[in-house]
């Protein structure tokens, strides 16, 4: 049995960002391109960036019962805007606002219901909320509906039903409306194909999106970025991309610091430069990016910063971030067992490994095998722990555990011996290895 857990994980894993969340800013999605989904979800941060409001003056008028002010102060308790995040309270002052009829805030109530963001998620909720506002002509609110038709969320789906809601939402200048209406255009779901009618849709869209960021509209300055950067509405400009990401980075929004971190790391649209790239890592890290704490890792280790490589793989395992927790939780724990940028430590290292492991990390789940199987990092013996480990690994398809398992089940080490097993195991180790040769990868054990 041998393993090579040790070895750092893929270092362009981070490319692999294969969806978007249509909640992009609450108004964009990007064919599913360039960030996973977790990405734009956080509700630090969303497309109504309103001014700041003074949080003492609202607290001070709260009493006199105007719907306004509630959905301001929610908006507070929300965002983080002068007090700290306090999302029980934010429900209840949106919830005392949309009692009253206030739409943006029936909008949010919406929103909080179908994510779960500290309320029980709700599909029937979110659905009436999104009506409510709907009823009262909020755009957004619009685009929601049409997208709970679509997919069938807290209403029976209707395909018809959908579409009149986009272009009810598009005809009121809703980003996210525009956009669903193109992609329904786009894909001929629910409306005649029409590449024209899509491009139409997306030109509006970009042209309502730049005029917000010439405004000075920090968020729409990052969609505007994209936009350039993947032509979308607009022909491609990778210089005009990386305008906007530097206005809304001087701005201090980590999201375009790490797309800058991005294009000076892969050389889009610039010279490259390392140096540049951690700059603009460390930017968006230090406001807790967890994009930017994984990626800037990586570069930090490169360059041998071994120390400070820890630190923000660290903070990128403490995120909210399901993949990029996971992933640098891995990283931590190779990272104390070996004692690279950090004081040797096998007791936390095994507390990482298991932690990565819960969250479905193949080759975490590997190495904790061969540690219960061969008693390491300070466990004892367990062949049953270890065989779960090693089992939940091979499920996920991790070849080195495929192996393992094999070789267990061959021997008899631990379990009943099964030469049918052990085969079945190498067989299935066999058929993804040549998957794998057939699309010209490099097996990641």
């Amino acid at each position: 049995m041998h393993d090579t857990s040790n070895s750092m994980p893929n270092k362009h894993i981070e490319h692999n960002h294969s969806c978007l969340s249509w909640k992009l800013f609450e108004a964009a999605s990007f064919s599913k391109r360039e960030v996973d989904i977790e990405f734009f979800t956080s509700y630090r941060k969303s497309l109504k960036n309103s001014e700041s409001v003074n949080f003492a003056i609202l607290k001070r008028e709260i009493g006199n019962g105007s719907a306004e002010t509630q959905y301001l102060l929610a908006e507070c308790y929300r965002r983080g805007k002068g007090v700290r995040i306090l999302p029980q309270k934010a429900y209840h002052y949106y919830h005392l606002a949309a009692d009253q009829g206030h739409a943006g805030a029936q909008l949010q109530l919406g929103i909080l219901y179908e994510d779960g963001w500290e309320v029980a998620q709700s599909e029937e909720m979110a659905f009436f909320y999104y009506q409510c506002a709907a009823d009262q002509n909020h755009p957004d609110a619009w685009a929601r509906l049409g997208l709970c038709y679509e997919e069938g969320i807290g209403t029976e789906r209707s395909l018809e039903q959908a579409i009149d809601c986009y272009r009810t939402a598009a005809k009121q200048g809703s980003i996210l409306g525009l956009y669903h209406l193109a992609k329904a255009y786009e894909m001929g779901n629910g409306i005649e194909k029409s590449s024209a009618q899509a491009a139409i849709c997306y030109k509006k869209r970009f042209q309502l999106i730049q005029s917000a960021a010439d405004m000075g509209n920090v968020e729409m300055q990052v969609l505007t970025a994209l936009c350039f950067k993947h032509g979308e509405g607009v022909d491609p400009s990778p210089e005009a991309s990386i305008q906007y990401f530097t206005q809304a980075a001087e701005n201090n929004n980590e999201y375009a610091q790490y797309y800058l971190g991005q294009c000076y790391r892969t050389g889009d649209g610039v010279k490259p430069s390392i140096e540049k790239a951690i700059y603009y890592y460390t930017l968006a890290a230090d406001q807790g990016c967890a994009h930017a704490q994984f990626n800037l890792g990586y570069l930090l280790h490169d360059s041998q910063r071994y120390s400070e490589a820890f630190h923000y793989f660290m903070c990128a395992s403490s995120s909210s971030s399901g993949f990029y927790a996971r992933e640098s939780s891995y990283i931590v724990a190779q990272c104390l067992e070996a004692g690279c940028g950090i004081a040797r430590n096998p007791r936390k290292a095994f507390f990482y490994y298991r932690r990565a492991a819960k969250a479905g990390h193949p080759k975490a789940q590997c190495r904790l095998g061969k540690v219960f199987y061969f008693g390491e990092l300070g466990r004892k013996k367990s062949y049953e722990r270890g065989l779960h480990y090693y089992t939940a690994a091979a499920d996920n398809n991790h070849l080195d555990a495929l192996e393992e398992l094999a070789g267990i089940y061959s021997e008899g080490i631990g379990v009943e011996k099964s030469p049918e097993k052990a085969n079945d195991l190498l067989r299935k180790r066999a058929f993804l290895l040549a998957v794998l040769a057939n699309k010209g990868d490099t097996p990641s054990l």
